[in-house]
């Protein structure tokens, strides 16, 4: 009886035992030697030595990861992910250091997203690809990355006393949950569940603390000059009016004789190593003939419209059951005395009566949903039988062409099965600017992982090899093949002034190269997606023609030239509004909707008001922005074509305020266009304006420099480095003993 006690006493160091005995037992001696070098060592392994030769050890390690515990207790992860500028920004620097310790793949994934949206809307000066250098390399142990950025803000003289910390807790906490919690509360049971005092909690926050103070002063120490603000709110608010009448050579272009095969081939091999809009003055129209980037798909869809005629109509007693069980969707409050907003409310519910509009939609919403999800499951099961049984990493594109299903096919018998026209087809070779004309494809966004990526970019950062690497985190990248969707998006058609809504998938089955082209004999479909009529078929790129019309362009340029002379000449004999009707009435059709496309109409003398010139840095972020999104490449283009056109009317100025009354003319080659310029007036930012605006271009200024500072200050290689961090060599174990032993 008493052994039975004892081992019911001692049962948890019997069991050690008998875990170690086994151990020994399935190991051997080996195993049991290791386990004494360890313990021998105290479990003080050296990871790795930093700063003039100090140790990170395994206990080291340990507490950085209790350390990171706490503030993930204390929610300080979420705090990093969401902290803004005093400015009201976004904290880049807190995002960044929030991503080296707590990031995890869906958190970095919408980090990397968020700050690549912001490069290419031109809100912060880094490119793309330095946000994927960042976000693409292998991630440091976050351990590791606290007790470096610790160190070196402690090294730089960075402390935040226990007092301070608290401080900003009791400001910090209250926000973060609404009030309902204060910070004494907060720190007071996360010291108890962990078993810490409050001042080793408020100790830890201070090191988090201490590490963004140390990055602020860092990514933020360029000191704004008041010549800089001068400069800044200078060029943003002053702006110049502008009256003038254009001359576009394309009004002229069909009374030029067609250029010989001489010409077209002398201006082919002039331009064709050059992609178009690179202005230059050996280039000044800037010709360019390197063909794009161009995607091809196959795509398969249905339009919401045919999926809800084919639904169920909502019955009396299905709307009056979906309003019993949804009452609460038809409840307001509203002040009991009007005269009173802020008094006592009370809830109003509306009749069945007055919500039956809203009821019968809703109802026929969920129905056509429901319906387009069982249509679109059935397909993705057909169209996936073959791919299910491959790996999409590792599968060759020949492999994944063999597995695919016939769009045409499938299509046909959704169609039947479900008495609803489903459609397929294919596009043409789609460049950028192509597939940003296509108002369909451009609103599509691929879900995955709780994110989703806009199509478009999605298919021109694929590799036709799928030799990519590494992958962009957060992005999806399909393989070419591969089924891409469903995907919800839609069009307006400007004929019949509707928008239709659409379900889709897609697959891009080919991929050209952005290449020179070796002869000017280049023509393939252009056709989008959706409007499968006549007017698509004929979207057709057809080089030579291009080269043609841009040849044809240049000889039009005299032809507007020597209309400007003439209106010139008219103003001169009498006045500008004389001037402009008489030239209408010699020149302008009778009916100008016969005129040809493109050809001249009527003339006018055209304001443009308030006009900005951009600075050459801002001229320098266009074009990283067009870069990072080729898609916006046209837009962003006729904003630098028309900054250019800005500049020559800025400069008949002179020194002057005012042009007065001119008949001055203009070549603009970029435009293809001569302008006869009656005014331009000068508006200069005013004193006032200065005073006001100065603050916020000063903040503006500074958030700019230290938002592309941060991914270099947080970036795991540099903090290494500056820290001199050195990893030792992996501890070499005993070698197991042979037979012989």
């Amino acid at each position: 009886m008493n052994w039975i006690k004892w081992i019911r006493k001692n049962r948890q160091t019997l069991m050690v035992i008998l875990v170690i005995g086994c151990m020994i037992t399935f190991v051997g001696g080996y195993g049991f030697q290791q386990l004494l070098i360890y313990m021998g060592h105290g479990g003080k392994q050296t990871f790795a030595t930093y700063d003039t030769g100090k140790k990170i050890t395994s206990i080291d390690m340990m507490a950085a990861r209790q350390e990171l515990g706490v503030l993930t207790a204390m929610r300080m992860d979420m705090f990093l992910f969401n902290k803004p500028t005093s400015y009201g920004a976004p904290d880049i620097n807190a995002h960044l250091l929030g991503a080296l310790l707590f990031g995890d793949a869906q958190t970095l994934a919408h980090l990397r997203n968020q700050l690549c949206q912001s490069a290419q809307q031109g809100q912060i000066p880094v490119t793309v690809a330095d946000i994927d250098a960042f976000f693409n390399q292998e991630q440091e142990r976050p351990e590791t990355m606290w007790i470096l950025l610790s160190a070196e803000a402690r090294r730089a003289g960075i402390a935040v006393s226990n007092a301070q910390s608290a401080g900003f807790l009791r400001q910090l906490i209250p926000q973060m949950t609404n009030n309902q919690i204060d910070a004494a509360t907060q720190i007071h049971r996360v010291a108890s569940q962990l078993n810490l005092t409050d001042a080793q909690i408020l100790s830890t926050f201070g090191k988090l603390l201490g590490i963004l103070k140390w990055a602020d002063e860092v990514c933020n120490n360029e000191d704004v000059t008041l010549a800089q603000l001068r400069a800044v709110v200078g060029r943003n608010m002053e702006r110049i009016d502008v009256d003038s009448a254009r001359f576009s050579a394309e009004w002229f272009i069909n009374q030029q004789p067609k250029p010989t095969a001489q010409q077209i081939q002398t201006q082919f091999d002039t331009y064709k190593e050059f992609p178009p809009g690179q202005f230059s003055e050996k280039n000044p129209y800037g010709f360019g003939y390197k063909l794009p980037v161009r995607i091809q798909l196959e795509y398969f869809y249905v339009k919401n419209d045919d999926v809800k005629q084919r639904t169920e109509k909502p019955t009396a007693e299905a709307m009056e059951e979906y309003y019993s069980s949804n009452i609460d969707q038809f409840r307001s409050s509203k002040p009991k005395d009007p005269n009173n907003p802020q008094g006592e409310t009370i809830t109003e519910t509306r009749s069945f009566a007055e919500a039956s509009g809203q009821i019968y939609n809703a109802l026929e919403k969920q129905r056509s949903e429901k319906l387009t999800q069982l249509i679109f499951k059935d397909a993705k099961d057909m169209l996936d039988t073959q791919m299910i049984s491959l790996d999409m990493e590792k599968a060759s594109n020949e492999q994944i062409r063999q597995a695919v299903v016939d769009f045409q096919a499938v299509a046909a018998k959704m169609t039947e099965k479900y008495k609803v026209p489903i459609h397929a087809g294919k596009t043409g070779l789609l460049g950028p600017v192509d597939f940003a004309a296509d108002n369909c494809l451009i609103s599509l966004q691929i879900s995955h992982s709780g994110m989703q990526t806009p199509l478009p970019e999605a298919v021109f950062a694929m590799d036709p090899q799928n030799t990519l690497t590494p992958k962009k985190i957060g992005m999806y990248l399909p393989r070419l093949w591969e089924n891409i969707g469903p995907m919800s998006g839609g069009f307006y058609s400007e004929k019949d002034f509707s928008y239709t809504s659409v379900t889709v998938i897609c697959r891009v089955i080919d991929i050209q190269k952005s290449d020179v082209p070796s002869a000017v004999d280049v023509t393939y479909s252009s056709a989008g997606m959706i409007d499968s009529g006549t007017e698509n078929e004929k979207k057709v790129f057809n080089l030579k023609q291009q080269v043609s019309d841009d040849i044809r362009r240049v000889q039009a340029m005299e032809t507007a030239k020597a209309k400007a002379e003439e209106f010139k000449q008219l103003v001169a004999k009498t006045d500008w509004d004389k001037a402009v009707e008489k030239y209408n009435s010699t020149y302008a059709p009778k009916d100008p909707n016969i005129a040809p496309t493109g050809a001249f109409r009527k003339l006018t003398v055209d304001s443009l008001k308030r006009q900005l010139l951009a600075s050459e840095s801002d001229i320098g972020q266009i074009r990283r922005m067009m870069r990072d999104n080729p898609i916006s490449e046209g837009f962003l283009q006729s904003r630098i074509v028309a900054n250019m056109l800005n500049r020559r009317f800025f400069d008949l100025l002179a020194e002057k305020a005012h042009t007065g009354e001119i008949s001055e003319i203009v070549e603009f080659t970029p435009g293809a266009a001569y302008y006869v310029v009656r005014s331009v007036i000068r508006q200069p930012a005013t004193m006032e304006e200065y005073q006001q605006s100065k603050p916020f271009a000063a903040i503006r200024t500074s958030l700019n420099s230290a938002s592309s500072l941060g991914l270099t200050h947080f970036d795991p290689k540099h903090i290494q480095k500056r820290m001199n961090y050195v990893p030792s060599k992996k501890p070499e174990l005993l070698a197991p003993p042979t037979q012989e032993d």
